[in-house]
């Protein structure tokens, strides 16, 4: 467990990521999860947009995404939107989070709520085309990422 933890504290010391983080189950087929951001200050973003590709029975509505603490703290807005592409397996939402140039703080930027069809007790969220852009205008990429939400209770 503690090499774990240096080598998360190490990697994080370096690495810039956008990370998903679910929060806890509900039992219900309702839930939310959290899109937050890790940046060294040196190459700290001040703008981000990501896809959002949801699995098939999995609905979010764009505008009841909200930012998170670590956006609100610099001001910055989210805004997103749900670009009508679907396929038989998932459907996508787009966002941007925006407002000014100060540098989004490591943590959450945007919280996500979706409702998942009954019956479904796992989902997996991808999120991908993830683009920050520093202050100075400078574009960053970052790694597309996957989480597996649990919809009961532990």
């Amino acid at each position: 467990m503690k090499a774990a933890t240096w080598f998360w504290i190490g990697t994080s010391l370096w690495a810039q990521s956008v990370q998903i983080l679910p929060s806890p189950p509900t039992g219900s087929q309702a839930g939310s999860f959290r899109v937050m951001l890790v940046s060294p200050a040196k190459s700290a973003v001040a703008a981000v947009q990501w896809r959002i590709s949801l699995p098939k029975g999995v609905s979010v509505e764009p505008g009841k995404i909200q930012p998170g603490t670590a956006a609100q703290r610099t001001g910055k807005t989210v805004h997103c939107a749900a670009p009508g592409i679907k396929t038989n397996t998932s459907s996508d939402v787009v966002c941007v989070l925006a407002g000014g140039k100060q540098p989004i703080p490591n943590g959450a930027v945007a919280v996500v709520p979706f409702v998942a069809a009954n019956g479904i007790s796992a989902i997996s969220i991808r999120l991908r085309q993830i683009l920050g852009a520093t202050p100075e205008g400078k574009a960053t990429a970052f790694a597309d990422v996957e989480e597996t939400i649990s919809l009961n209770q532990p």
